[in-house]
């Protein structure tokens, strides 16, 4: 790959970014097209009754009493309601399929694809499709340094003849952001060097003042996420308690969910040792009063001393590090790498050093 010209690389990134999209298009219009036939199904089939024997909220399934014989019927992903065993429940068969049952009342919500819906596949698309056109150019296809020719400028017009290939309009102008490009990062390279040869007093100034600012923005934010945190364990202390059944324990970015009434609902706060929950388990939870259903769990209002402190303010305490990890690596480099070999000089004294 080293061989092919810059231009190329473009036009080879820019076909996958294409392919990309055309595939998540693909995936929306399918998508589109199930929701619309599925709500076809529910409007226009004879429904049956049979009776709830078990319900997979996450799976969006329910196991269904059909005249004495147990089948799976699929529930819509859509819907937020949740109903507990024993429940009379109806669905129609799918006519093309008829092993295949939808559940039609209750609680659920079959529609065909929105304006929205399809909007926002096609955003996420988009969004997927540059993604990959990035990473094709600069990690798959990008060239092999510092021993390949593209990294080195083209010769000048009066230094001798000019390259036949590099007239073409859209090859030459491809080239030539391809060079502007790398001479911003070269420049930038430079001067973040030329910044760290300074006067360590004056770095250092800089970033005291930064680190003193970016520690008082995460104090402000800290005292308003904690004294939300405290509103939250007096209710736990005072509002009534109600049993509600795991429904899902949740993921990245996202808390358990419990049924709650008739409704699957997203807990606040997260549980203890979630991994280890079972589903179906009884969550005690209590109701915010002025917010109906957020349910917070009743375990959040035990005290658990100075790891409770830490854990309420972990997103803070990492991000601060974070922060001021990128900061220092900005600023002084070269102070932070001769602390690094002082305090590893320490650790290893008296000890031998390997051999290299």
């Amino acid at each position: 790959m080293g061989g092919i010209r810059r231009s190329r690389r473009w036009l080879i990134c820019g076909a996958l970014g294409v392919l990309t999209l055309v595939v998540s298009g693909l995936v929306v219009a399918a998508t589109a097209g199930g929701n619309k036939r599925d709500f076809a199904i529910v409007t226009t089939q004879v429904t049956d009754e049979g009776v709830l024997v078990d319900e997979d909220y996450a799976a969006c399934r329910m196991e269904i009493d059909l005249h004495g014989q147990r089948v799976g019927a699929e529930t819509s992903c859509k819907t937020s309601s949740s109903f507990p065993a024993g429940t009379m429940v109806s669905v129609v068969r799918d006519p093309e399929y008829p092993e295949r049952l939808l559940v039609v009342s209750p609680g659920q919500d079959w529609h065909e694809a929105t304006s929205e819906d399809i909007w926002v596949g096609a955003i996420v698309g988009v969004v997927i499709s540059l993604l990959v056109f990035w990473l094709g150019h600069h990690i798959l296809l990008h060239p092999d340094r510092p021993e390949s020719p593209l990294d080195q400028k083209p010769e000048s017009r009066a230094a001798g003849p000019w390259d036949g290939h590099s007239t073409h309009g859209v090859s030459a102008a491809l080239d030539r952001f391809g060079e502007s490009w790398e001479s911003r990062k070269e420049a930038a390279g430079k001067g973040r060097i030329n910044f760290v040869d300074m006067d360590i007093r004056i770095r250092g100034t800089v970033l005291g003042a930064l680190v003193i600012a970016v520690t008082g923005v995460v104090i402000v934010l800290g005292t308003g996420w904690n004294e939300e945190l405290a509103y939250d364990r007096v209710l736990v202390r005072t509002q009534p308690v109600v049993d509600t059944t795991l429904l899902d324990l949740g993921g990245k970015g996202m808390n358990p969910v419990v049924r709650f009434g008739t409704e699957a609902v997203e807990l606040d706060h997260g549980l203890r040792w979630e991994l280890f929950r079972n589903i179906g388990e009884t969550i005690p939870v209590v109701e915010d009063p002025d917010w109906p259903d957020r349910l917070i769990p009743v375990e959040f209002a035990d005290s658990r001393g100075f790891w409770a402190i830490l854990w309420d303010n972990a997103p803070m305490i990492m991000g601060w590090i974070a922060v001021v990890g990128f900061l220092g690596w900005m600023f002084i480099p070269r102070e932070l790498a001769a602390a690094g070999e002082a305090f590893d000089d320490l650790l290893r004294r008296g000890r031998p050093r390997p051999r290299h």
